[in-house]
């Protein structure tokens, strides 16, 4: 009977880092080897499929063929002129209440998923029991599918634009020149969301609570869902006036 690995449950940043570690060929092997071994048994993995696997990559690296795909994150340029890891873009997302956070948008996801990562403004990565990755854009209130696979979406995010859509790079590092920061449990939120017509720009950003952020934007999607577009709306949202979402009432 297959063992079971001791099943290692890592957050995004740990599992990026493992990742960038596990595809460095001039790394420390030994470090390289234990990096793979913890991602393979946060995979789930068994302990006869880790060796299987190790055993396979080392023989094809040692003959010279090819190699399994590598799922190192890369470091990308900057409006400010510097490189930055792919952590300074996502908020930490362990232990939340991911079943009632994503129940707005329930209608979207599938009752059975994995939340990979979250970017700072709140849009989550989530990956389908299919494995295909796709991103909940909580602003636009959109699924978007992104890659077919985990591995795939590391390549797709290297290219083009897709790492400066995806995390919202440009955005990110024009909110933090102008000092609006995190603390912990928030991300940035809009006062007037995209979906409402809402620019994507510093002066319409604010740190906010993600739990509350979440509740609003659900509260404005189902409202509008099955409008047409170009449907002069009333929002009402009924929720902490305190919130900056402007008013809370938007006449459109």
């Amino acid at each position: 009977m297959p063992r079971a690995a001791a099943r290692i449950h890592l957050n995004a940043e740990e599992e990026a880092t493992l990742r960038h570690w596990s595809g460095q060929g001039t790394a420390e092997q030994r470090m390289v080897e234990r990096a793979r071994v913890i991602l393979l048994s946060h995979e789930g993995l068994t302990v006869e499929k880790i060796a299987e696997r190790l055993q396979t990559r080392l023989r094809e690296s040692r003959s010279g063929g090819s190699v399994l795909p590598k799922m190192a994150w890369p470091d990308y340029p900057t409006p400010l002129g510097r490189a930055a890891n792919i952590s300074d873009y996502l908020i930490n997302h362990d232990g939340k209440n991911w079943p009632g956070l994503l129940s707005g948008w329930s209608d979207l996801l599938p009752e059975s998923l994995t939340v990979w990562m979250v970017n700072r403004f709140g849009d989550v990565f989530v990956i389908f029991e299919d494995g295909s990755i796709h991103m909940l854009d909580v602003g636009a209130g959109e699924v978007r599918r992104l890659a077919v696979e985990r591995e795939k979406f590391c390549a797709r995010i290297d290219t083009a634009d897709n790492a400066n859509d995806w995390l919202m790079i440009p955005l990110v590092d024009r909110c933090v020149n102008a000092g609006i920061t995190l603390a912990e449990g928030q991300c940035y939120g809009y006062r007037i969301p995209p979906l409402l017509g809402g620019e994507y720009t510093p002066e319409n950003v604010y740190p906010t609570d993600i739990a509350q952020y979440y509740s609003l934007l659900a509260d404005m999607y189902r409202q509008t869902k099955d409008l047409p577009d170009g449907t002069k709306v009333r929002i009402v949202v009924d929720r902490d006036p305190t919130l900056p979402v402007d008013k809370l009432h938007h006449l459109l």
